[in-house]
């Protein structure tokens, strides 16, 4: 724990105290360490309990287990702050600290809060790291309560980069902070100085604009989806329909290979390294073992394929040999990009995840545009494209996880490896179904159409641009799951409340969507034509199972995946049928109708399957009133920041 020097940290705090009004102000190097203190200040000690929010930072808990104490989540109302009643519920004299936390600036029911814990006999410390400038009834928060502790890291909407503050209210409590500052508190390393300092010089180059920084889960999210999507219509672009084809079909045997050879290993070392940290270094080992070994494995697959020439393969031989042999490579450096990534954001490091979120896709447009544009290259060029940004992504992650977790530490551990294959059998199947889904109705196409490369690209394409519709779901579900495997919080009432918001947000975007749908031949020229309609027919299907990505993430939290596998399966053997069916009559807008169908079938399961684990009612995804104001709100503090932050440039 380290504390900053004398001369400029007393006159800091000096004035920041006055500015927010309270006794006292004492400031560190990270929010988590002030907690720490004030905790430590108020007597909490080994065994004692401390009431936290259920919707709350893992750093919050992490500090009351730094302590010694035992943190005890409390549900949330509807305003992501805890809920008065389940304050009350607690005996009295149980919890010897409740944290207030006022979400992203909302006291909620302050007057409840503040009268339960004083009904149970709880000292109340307020979190208030979204909430400087912010007030109740005309007085700052961080005033009511014994004590107050601020975060000002990159996130937060006054920021120093990294940092924190305690605040208190009492001149004994004062006291009590300077002796444990005393005891505990170091100097700041050399290392944390040098860190912050990259930090500062890095993170605006790489857009972390600290303003913006609260918002940065979703917003690096949605500019890999635009960058994703970008890259597709610069390479189809440059391509052509025919040649867009040949490449879907390069690239399909190794998608089909990664998909097979994940065994559900991928969705284990996501859920894992949120609940067993300690085991972080197995991960990473498991994590090049995993992808060495079938990515090896995917090299004779292909030599086989090569020197044998099965029938099946006679449709891929337009792809070229030194193309097939390229491919190979994406089975090993996919498998070893996930792992490793799905590690990291298990372990909650968002803005690792945000730098290669956003960072990837740049890649492979700037080696889209020098081997397929400038140099000429065509597939071969996608192709060496898609390999660079894996290259890339590799390495990123790898240099994330070991400044986290030691490489020394990146050993064998065969009863958490048996523990992870145990898991990831659950869903395994799920990984194989999510392959029907996305991959042979491909597969489907390239044979059922033998002689129409072009067909093969138009519905590759369409496929893409319906992706536009996922990457909301997708950014939430990035943050969803590792929140629930960080916080141990079961939260059927927040996932329901998700359902019916992320319904609500998709609902615009799926008419401008499908209104602008004929925009595919402006930005991509009329060779592409036949993409417009398979790209309509794609989108139900995605608005429906977007809608429901928190359901089948908190399914897969309580650690029961089958629910999700079953219902992936039901809409692959149904996708098949109507496929059969579909394809021979319209082509490819037959395959994008029965995919569709087959999510919505999809979405309906997953809701049934939700309610029957959480007993919620129905109505508990009827859009209402107060989700509304959800959305406003959460709008009107993005329109804000992006002011604060113009502002501030």
């Amino acid at each position: 724990m380290e504390k900053m020097s004398n001369s400029p940290r007393r006159e800091y705090e000096a004035a920041f105290g006055k500015y927010v009004g309270v006794l006292g102000a004492r400031a560190f190097g990270l929010g988590r360490q002030a907690l720490v203190i004030l905790l430590k200040a108020l007597g909490v000690n080994g065994g004692d309990k401390i009431g936290v929010c259920g919707f709350t930072c893992f750093s919050v808990a992490e500090a009351v287990k730094v302590c010694g104490a035992i943190p005890v989540y409390l549900d949330v109302d509807e305003y992501l702050c805890i809920e008065p009643e389940e304050i009350l519920r607690q005996e009295a004299g149980s919890l010897k600290v409740v944290i207030l936390q006022h979400t992203l600036g909302v006291p909620g029911r302050l007057d409840q809060l503040l009268s339960a814990c004083k009904k149970i006999g709880a000292k109340v410390v307020e979190d208030c790291a979204h909430s400087l400038d912010c007030f109740w009834k005309g007085e700052p928060l961080g005033k009511f309560g014994a004590g107050a502790i601020y975060s000002f890291e990159w996130g937060k909407p006054y920021s120093t980069g990294q940092g924190g503050m305690l605040t208190v209210n009492s001149r004994e409590l004062l006291g009590q902070v300077e002796w444990q500052i005393e005891e505990l508190a170091l100097p700041a390393s050399t290392k944390s100085e040098l860190i912050l300092e990259c930090e500062r010089r890095v993170y605006p180059i790489l857009g972390y604009r600290s303003k913006l920084r609260s918002y940065s889960r979703y917003i690096c999210n949605k500019l890999r989806g635009k960058e994703s999507f970008v890259a597709s219509v610069v390479l189809a672009r440059i391509l052509g329909s025919e040649q867009r084809g040949i490449y879907a079909l390069a690239i399909l045997i190794p998608s089909t290979i990664y998909i097979f050879s994940t065994f559900g290993l991928t969705t284990a070392h996501l859920v894992f390294a949120g609940k067993y940290p300690e085991k972080r270094g197995a991960i990473a080992f498991q994590s090049f073992a995993h992808a060495g070994v079938m990515g090896a494995l995917a090299l004779v697959f292909y030599a086989y394929l090569l020197t044998a020439q099965p029938a099946w393969f006679q449709r891929f031989q337009v792809v070229g040999r030194f193309n097939l042999i390229l491919a190979s490579f994406l089975v090993f450096l996919n498998l070893a990009m996930i792992n490793l990534r799905l590690g990291v954001l298990g372990a909650n490091r968002i803005p690792v995840i945000n730098i290669g979120t956003m960072a990837m896709p740049l890649s492979k447009i700037l080696l889209i545009g020098i081997l397929v544009w400038w140099l000429g290259f065509g597939v071969t060029g996608g192709i060496l494209a898609q390999l660079g940004c894996f290259v890339f992504m590799v390495i990123y992650m790898a240099a994330a996880t070991a400044v986290k977790v030691p490489v020394r530490t990146w050993k064998p551990d065969f009863c958490f490896f048996k523990k992870s294959i145990s898991f990831g059998a659950k869903v395994y199947l799920n990984h194989i179904s999510g392959w029907v889904l996305h991959v042979l109705d491909k597969y489907m196409i390239a044979y059922m159409m033998p002689n129409s490369n072009r067909a093969l690209g138009h519905y590759a394409l369409a496929a893409q641009f319906a992706t536009l519709l996922w990457v909301l779901p997708q950014s939430l579900q990035t943050v969803f799951l590792p929140h629930l495997s960080v916080t141990q919080a079961h939260k059927p009432t927040l996932t329901a409340m998700t359902v019916r918001v992320l319904f609500l947000v998709l609902s615009p975007i799926f008419i401008v969507l499908a209104v602008g749908a004929p925009l595919i031949k402006v930005i991509l020229g009329q060779d592409y034509a036949g993409s417009v309609l398979p790209f309509m027919l794609f989108m139900p299907g995605m608005y429906f199972v977007g809608s429901t990505t928190s359901l089948a993430a908190y399914l897969t939290h309580i650690e029961k995946p089958i629910y999700n596998t079953a219902i992936t399966w039901a809409g692959s053997v149904m996708n098949i049928g109507l496929n059969l069916y579909f394809i021979p009559r319209i082509g490819i807008a037959g395959a994008a109708l029965a995919s569709s169908m087959s999510g919505i079938l999809m979405a309906l399961g997953t809701i049934g399957c939700f309610k029957y684990e959480t007993k919620l009612a129905l109505n508990q995804f009827v859009p209402r009133r107060s989700d509304v104001n959800v959305i406003i709100r959460v709008v009107g503090r993005i329109i804000q920041k992006v002011r604060m932050s113009i502002k501030w440039r």
